[in-house]
């Protein structure tokens, strides 16, 4: 059964380095990730984080997924203001892992 999508990709589409690098390891392509992202499988996210993403959908705001590769690095896919991001947590967050 298809997935019906929740919203649109942001255009531009934004993959970073890191993220591009993760796929290439673990032989995975971003299109998985992205459809998950868009269908409302926001992947390893908490609670608070579920109910703030379907809020945003309905009202606007950043959505974020958080998804696991097959080689253990972590993506995260964020979709706000018609842009998408695709990036590793340390390129978001910066070397400290502090936002």
């Amino acid at each position: 059964m298809k997935k019906k999508r929740l919203f649109k990709l942001g255009e531009p589409l934004i993959v970073s380095m890191g993220a591009l690098d993760a796929f290439f390891k673990s032989n995975q392509r971003p299109g998985r990730f992205l459809l998950r992202h868009v269908t409302g499988d926001f992947g390893d996210i908490n609670k608070e984080e579920a109910i703030a993403n379907v809020t945003h959908i309905k009202t606007g705001g950043e959505i974020v997924s958080r998804y696991t590769t097959a080689n253990a690095t972590t993506i995260l896919v964020m979709t706000e203001v018609g842009v998408t991001h695709v990036v590793t947590p340390r390129e978001y967050l910066g070397e400290t892992g502090e936002r």
